[in-house]
């Protein structure tokens, strides 16, 4: 009898395990041969699942990996069994323009937390209505009224790094200390975007209370990205296992985040509430065709993502500009002379007119942008009606498909010599110089740093109006200069390692006064 139970117990077990590699070879050889992707090459193991991806980003390395796939493979690659990869500017039109017909990917869900932000809202209609909503706070005037908060900020860093001690090393009036570029370039844009969003004073600057925060949105980011590769390990739960450090890492950043948001709703009661700050304009802003505004949910997930999204990236754009104009110091010189034909003095920069025709510095800001963009993976679109044709290739409906930012900003096709820093690729030239007009409008429709079409970074006219100010008052207030030992090689460009958005260290610079003011 006990035998006969024995016998039934493994012929069950026998069975359940070929029903289940029956279902796994099944399924590996209809995604290789019979899939509508199995026709595009790619790594193997991302022909049949996720897991590929999901690695690459827990490396940090996805968006190099996925340079490399096109280096190997061409540029169309398949790069999860759903997924596809086209590396070409007529791509990022067809995917990314006005009126395609995709939403964003299920990617997205992955990234929500209590309430869907304009980062993570996949149909169009909500996130339209979202936008109308935002692009109040956001707009050009309200930018204009953050300016003396961005230019404080901007002014605390300019001390601090003028108040540096000086290298045991170096001569009386030499070089400072070397100091890590990364951790301060996030302490500038975390207390710009604090004071901007929330009227907020934390200092990051100076005290160094709140400063874990930010290493917490580093090593939280690792499980978010590993999660937009492959979303299925949330619903199983995997990610629990795989990261406890990420975790415990986003209970940190969401404990700070309370404080920010409760701070805020807590002056919004009393009478003397702020009324310039972006929490106030998001609150009282209604979406003009269906005079709805956010909910108090609402209005805490927008202002959380302009502080995550608005802090780090342009953090990352500061750090790698620094990072090339040290190592090309003529355009350094350059760009100071171009800022010294349209001001007098440090304290006369400002948005506007002047600096808007500093087109050297802003062509330096976005070749810094193109080598090292602060998000390079890809943003996955789904098709949806009949499908979509991305640059010749048809994607139906229900299948992801993206460009991969930095593969596309690495594109000799684009961007001859793709790894060097060439900031003149920007300029514009003398009329009838067309071969450099061409180039330049090549690098022009395959440039996309914060996205491209409807769903572009809304944050885009804050990011541009701080880096202009606090690379112009840098770059006329101070010299710098790689720390020795830390010079890097002639082909040695800023590397950054992908989570969500660029996680960054360095670069490690020496200062000293420029002697203009």
């Amino acid at each position: 009898m006990s035998f006969n139970l024995a016998s039934r117990t493994t012929n069950a077990i026998l069975a359940i395990l070929f029903v289940v590699l029956a279902t796994v070879v099944g399924t590996c050889l209809y995604r290789l041969c019979f899939h509508p992707y199995a026709k595009y090459p790619g790594p193997f193991l991302a022909r049949i699942t996720n897991f590929y991806a999901a690695y690459q980003a827990w490396t940090g390395k996805i968006h190099v990996d996925m340079w490399q796939c096109h280096e190997r493979y061409g540029p169309i690659v398949r790069y999860g069994p759903d997924r596809i990869l086209v590396n070409s500017a007529k791509a990022v039109t067809d995917l990314y323009g006005f009126k395609t017909p995709v939403i964003k990917s299920t990617a997205y869900d992955a990234l929500v937390h209590k309430a869907p932000n304009i980062l993570t809202l996949r149909e169009r209609q909500l996130h339209g209505s979202r936008k109308r909503v935002l692009s109040q706070a956001l707009s050009d005037s309200n930018i204009k009224a953050f300016e003396p908060a961005i230019i404080s900020k901007i002014c605390k860093f300019v001390h601090v790094l003028r108040s540096l001690p000086q290298s045991a090393l170096e001569p009386k009036g030499g070089w400072s200390e070397a100091i890590d570029m990364a951790r301060w370039c996030d302490y500038l844009t975390f207390d710009i975007m604090t004071s901007m969003v929330f009227s907020g004073d934390y200092d990051m600057l100076g005290e160094g209370q709140y400063r874990p925060a930010i290493q917490a949105i580093v090593d939280s980011n690792v499980r978010m990205g590993t999660l937009f590769q492959y979303p299925s390990l949330r619903r199983w739960k995997l990610h629990e296992k795989f990261f406890p450090a990420a975790i415990t890492a986003r209970g940190v950043f969401l404990k700070f985040v309370t404080l920010l948001v409760s701070t805020r709703m807590g002056l919004q009661k009393g009478q003397d509430k702020p009324s310039n700050d972006v929490f106030a304009f998001m609150a009282k802003a209604k979406d003009p065709q269906t005079g709805q505004g956010l909910s108090s949910r609402e209005l805490a997930a927008e202002c959380t993502t302009l502080i995550v999204a608005g802090s780090d990236t342009t953090s990352t754009a500061i750090a790698g500009t620094l990072f090339y104009l040290a190592k090309h110091p003529q355009y350094l010189q350059q760009a100071r002379a171009e800022l010294q034909a349209q001001f007098s003095r440090a304290s006369e920069i400002e948005l506007g007119n002047s600096l808007s025709r500093c087109k050297l510095l802003a062509a330096c800001i976005n070749e810094a942008m193109r080598l090292a963009p602060p998000a390079g993976a890809s943003m996955w679109r789904e098709a949806t009606a009949d499908g979509v044709m991305v640059d010749e290739v048809y994607v139906p409906k229900g299948y992801d498909v993206g460009v991969g930012i930095y593969s596309l900003h690495h594109s000799a096709e684009h961007f001859p010599q793709p790894f060097a820093y060439r900031p003149e690729r920007w300029l514009q030239t003398e009329e009838g110089q067309e071969t450099r007009q061409s180039a330049r409008e090549a690098a022009v429709a395959a440039y996309m740093p914060f996205s491209r079409g409807p769903r572009s970074c809304i944050g885009k006219g804050i990011a541009n109006a701080e880096l202009m100010l606090t690379l112009a008052t840098v770059i006329w207030t101070l010299e710098w200069r790689f720390a020795p030992g830390s010079e890097p090689d002639e082909q040695e460009n800023f590397e950054l390692l992908d989570h969500v958005t660029g996680a960054k260290q360095g670069p490690v610079l020496q200062f000293r006064a420029s002697g203009l003011d």
